[in-house]
């Protein structure tokens, strides 16, 4: 792989532009599902929520918990929620998780220690409205949620349940991740550095989906040191100079004047020559994965004219 420094200082300046990668926001309300057990693995409107509550862990008084095999996605009609936190969410369905629900109004917040969600096409940006209980046994948990792209964590959020004293009680909060490409959720809890296990509830999972269609994939992923890796860039402006770009710092956000285009990486590096696509749009570069990078986690990008595509992560071994 070749090594060189890709900086915005390397580029004359243009005048700044709207950029070209557009995207489209989607709010799952699960308004459309009807209440019950729907099912481990489950797939809605392009999202595959599987790996449900496989993991053992602690509760904040001591005691564990073993996987919970029999656990599944469950839509709730949770109208006397609503009631309590108007403005939370939308009326009056709602994603939650176990083996059981409460038909008609009530609701039951179902139990959460981990899930996955895979998209079918990349986004860059999660936003979801969280309830939970808190204070009682439930004190000390925290709630995560984390983006990955191809296995590699690229951004996440997360909060700590309220640990006042008492009883228990409901309460909501919101966690939101943007800046980089993904193409995996995961949602979990942990008390200390172990699963837990709260009860949870989810509506209005807000992704902000990549538009424009420039893509690149990396192959294989991980990448093995010694080896060569195969970059390719589709659906990107045909007939047009393209530059892979990488980082060992993980994401960020560099301008680069002579593109008019913001690298999604932290000091991003150029990795190979510029390379132009063909009348389709495609790019491929092969390129030797050096010996020195075993063990390193890496994010790659390519950037076009007022183009780029998502960001990939991926660990060399």
């Amino acid at each position: 792989m070749m090594i060189q420094r890709f900086t915005a200082a390397a580029f004359l300046s243009v005048s700044l532009l709207a950029p070209a990668v557009l995207g489209q926001q989607v709010v799952h309300d699960f308004e459309d599902l009807g209440e019950g057990p729907l099912g481990e693995p489950w797939t809605y409107h392009g999202l595959t929520f599987s790996e449900l509550n496989n993991v053992s862990g602690v509760f904040p008084d001591g005691s564990r918990f073993d996987p919970e095999p029999t656990d599944e996605m469950i839509c709730e009609d949770a109208t006397l929620w609503y009631n309590d936190f108007p403005g939370w969410g939308s009326e009056d369905k709602l994603l939650t998780f176990g083996n059981a629900y409460v038909p008609g109004d009530n609701l039951s917040l179902g139990r959460l220690s981990t899930v996955k969600i895979d998209l079918s096409a990349p986004a860059d940006r999660v936003a979801v409205d969280v309830g939970y209980y808190e204070n009682g046994p439930w004190g000390g948990i925290v709630v995560h949620l984390d983006v990955l792209s191809g296995g590699q964590v690229v951004g996440s959020d997360s909060f700590e349940i309220a640990n006042g004293g008492g009883r228990d009680n409901g309460a909501i909060n919101f966690l939101e991740v943007s800046g980089a490409a993904f193409d995996q959720i995961h949602m979990y809890a942990t008390f200390g550095s172990e699963y837990s296990l709260p009860r949870i509830i989810l509506d209005d999972l807000t992704l902000d989906y990549i538009g424009g269609g420039a893509r690149l994939v990396v192959d294989p992923s991980p990448l093995i040191a010694g080896q060569s890796g195969r970059f390719v860039v589709t659906g990107a402006t045909p007939e047009a100079q393209t530059w892979l770009v990488y980082s060992l710092r993980g994401p960020g956000s560099t301008f680069v004047p002579f593109l008019n285009v913001t690298i999604d990486l932290a000091q991003p590096r150029q990795a190979g020559q510029a390379k132009r696509t063909d009348a389709l749009g495609e790019v491929l570069w092969s390129l030797p994965i050096p010996g020195n990078a075993r063990g390193r986690n890496v994010w790659f990008q390519a950037v076009q004219f007022e183009n780029k595509t998502n960001v990939v992560a991926t660990r060399v071994e």
